[in-house]
């Protein structure tokens, strides 16, 4: 992460800046020698901007500490003694923890007499904090911390991987929550709503849900390029339809196929025409309906049964 040097301009940027801002103010003043009262207080006034901009830009390790003591809450020992309280409860805010952990570091460094040159992390850890979500209000809120209440846990839970996140005038918020561990959604909605659960607005409902899956069978009939081989074209075949529609990174924007999406049979002409190796395809049909060309999908793609045909393969 880059942060901004705040004493990019010198001395001589700053002069030259409120001379050539004179006219604008007065019309009478027209002496702008070094020799002009006016501009001895000019130079002034620079220096002293300039300085100011210097020690800014210069703050001591000590005031970058104690900035993060105070958004952290602790110092000295009340640093592990908060650590310790919020890694036993499953629902303590993980950004907190993490700055919690990363001044018990610094603090040990400056307690063994190493000195703290490490600015930009201290700045970056601040900055996490600072930028991260806590409190659950908008859709975007309620997205990133059900993605959030499962990370760092055991791993014998799996995460959530993305989150679809729906409003109602009456103040429900129904979050559907996607995993690649279809078996473990009944471990998902109790760790997600107890993590979101202190975190809402008063009167907000909240119901944690998991997909709804569809299934779908393709077969495809197409015409592949000479000396093409069969048994690798219809693996990437089969790959490319399945990453496009998968429920996590498929889709047109790769962010997970949108929920009850339909899907097009011209779709799945292009992502195979595309395929190296293919000449062209002959015929695509859907759950085994000859001229079906969309398939309507109740909420994400569960299961995709693949055929594949080659021209001229036995």
């Amino acid at each position: 992460m880059k942060f901004p040097d705040l004493a990019v301009r010198t001395y001589e940027d700053i002069l030259d800046e409120m001379v050539s801002s004179i006219p604008r103010y007065s019309e009478k003043w027209i002496n702008f020698n070094p020799a002009d009262p006016g501009i001895t207080i000019l130079e002034i006034l620079a220096w002293i901007f300039d300085a100011n901009l210097y020690m800014i830009n210069r703050m001591p390790e000590e005031s970058y500490m104690n900035f993060i003591r105070l958004i952290a809450g602790a110092r000295g020992e009340d640093v592990n003694l908060l650590l310790d309280k919020l890694r036993k409860d499953p629902n303590s805010d993980r950004d907190h923890i993490e700055l919690l952990s990363f001044l018990k570091e610094i603090e040990e460094k400056k307690n063994n007499g190493h000195p703290i040159k490490d600015i930009n992390g201290m700045k970056a850890a601040a900055l996490r904090f600072l930028q991260s979500d806590y409190r659950a209000v908008t859709e975007e809120n309620f997205a990133a911390l059900a993605i959030e209440a499962t990370r760092n846990r055991d791993e014998k839970i799996p995460g959530v991987k993305r989150t679809i996140v729906k409003g109602s005038p009456d103040g429900k918020i129904e979050i559907i929550i996607i995993s690649d561990r279809q078996e473990k959604y009944a471990e998902l909605k109790k760790i997600v709503k107890d993590y979101l659960e202190p975190r809402r607005l008063i009167c907000t409902k909240i119901v944690v849900k998991e997909p709804v899956y569809s299934l779908l069978k393709i077969q495809i009939e197409a015409t592949l390029l000479p000396h093409a081989s069969a048994r690798i074209i219809k693996r990437n075949i089969q790959k490319n339809i399945e990453d496009f529609l998968d429920p996590v990174k498929g889709g047109d924007d790769k962010k997970g196929w949108p929920y009850g999406r339909p899907v097009s049979v011209y779709e799945l002409f292009h992502i195979i025409e595309e395929t190296q190796g293919v000449d062209h395809v002959d015929n695509v049909i859907l759950d085994d309906k000859p001229g079906l060309k969309n398939k309507k999908i109740e909420g994400l793609m569960g299961k995709v049964d693949i055929s594949i045909k080659v021209a001229g393969e036995k």
